[in-house]
């Protein structure tokens, strides 16, 4: 696992990164890693309040937007300040991080950072990582929702360093895709459909991470507005989603069925899905790194650095109005 070169246990989060890292190849010869201070991927770390005249940009969400198997300079958050100079960004994605951990972090030490523009970023996959407690084994929080109200649960969450048991592959296949707790959990909600051959509408497990990804989505519109800030969701596409193949999450395709729903939360919302989708399958093998690629486990299906300029890009023109109008 890539992520035990750099991360240390954090009881509320599961994991960070360390501080004040620099790992010159850690990707390959050249492709270096580097930490702030506060355990942020920035080459220069940024000021408690952003630098006069910058629009401030904090960009959440998981290892898609750390950057996995590219240096700091290509990350598609960072290439935000190359394609406008007028640009701060500071980047907090983590490795493995669900829509529970990006938000609880931003909450935590983003927050403080007084940004113009908040991007919280996902996939696909982040969502079947809030039914779980665990991640390949390591010590996560989990989120619910009681009364209307979030709370957080599995805190401090269990300390395990990240393990790759190469005799046990299967496993740490199925603790990647979330399975954990959640296939007991979906075992016991359907049995009862395959003893009475009836399917419901809507599947229990699905509805409660739904009812909790949109309360943290409400959340982030709170906090934003308080704090007179813009805030973006921004759905990432994996290799699946622009060549239009079926979602192989654990619950299936999270973000269609949910769009409508978190629209009405009043928050700005960019799918890339669709710029990907005109690409040509010789263009998407660019920018999508190929199985083995990379000598880490699950490194297959990041963005290269011609993946990264591309999403850089493609959100950077669907962002001109938020830097126009941000404070």
């Amino acid at each position: 696992m890539a992520e035990t070169r750099y991360t240390r246990y954090d009881p509320e989060l599961g994991w960070v990164s360390e501080p004040n890292v620099l790992i010159p190849d850690m990707y390959g010869k050249g492709t270096y890693l580097r930490t702030d201070s506060r355990g942020f991927r920035d080459d220069v770390e940024a000021g408690p309040t952003p630098t006069a005249g910058k629009i401030r940009i904090v960009c959440s969400g998981d290892s898609f937007t750390f950057g996995y198997g590219v240096d700091n300079a290509h990350t598609w958050c960072h290439l935000l300040s190359e394609l406008d100079e007028r640009i701060e960004a500071i980047n907090m994605g983590q490795g493995g991080y669900g829509i529970d951990q990006a938000f609880l972090w931003f909450r935590r030490d983003g927050r403080t950072l007084h940004p113009a523009i908040h991007l919280f970023a996902f996939i696909n996959g982040d969502f079947d990582r809030m039914m779980s407690n665990r991640f390949l084994g390591y010590g996560k929080p989990t989120l619910s929702v009681q009364g209307g109200i979030l709370h957080v649960e599995n805190v401090p969450a269990v300390g395990r360093p990240f393990y790759y048991p190469t005799t046990q592959v299967k496993d740490v296949v199925r603790h990647l895709k979330a399975y954990e707790l959640a296939d007991a959990l979906l075992s016991t909600i359907r049995a009862p459909e395959r003893q009475s051959n009836h399917t419901p509408s809507a599947d229990p497990a699905r509805t409660a991470i739904q009812e909790v990804a949109l309360r943290v989505f409400a959340a982030l519109r709170e906090m934003a507005d308080a704090d007179r800030y813009r805030s973006v969701l921004v759905y990432l596409p994996i290799d699946d989603d622009c060549r239009g193949r079926p979602g192989t999450t654990t619950l299936g395709d999270w973000w269609t069925s949910m769009k409508p729903e978190a629209s009405k939360l009043g928050l700005e919302m960019i799918d890339l899905t669709e710029d990907c989708r005109r690409l040509t399958a010789e263009e998407l093998d660019a920018i999508f790194f190929q199985p083995g690629q990379i000598q880490y486990f699950a490194a297959g299906g990041h963005y290269t650095d011609a993946g990264n300029r591309f999403i850089a890009e493609a959100l950077y023109s669907k962002l001109q109005h938020t830097l126009d109008t941000a404070r």
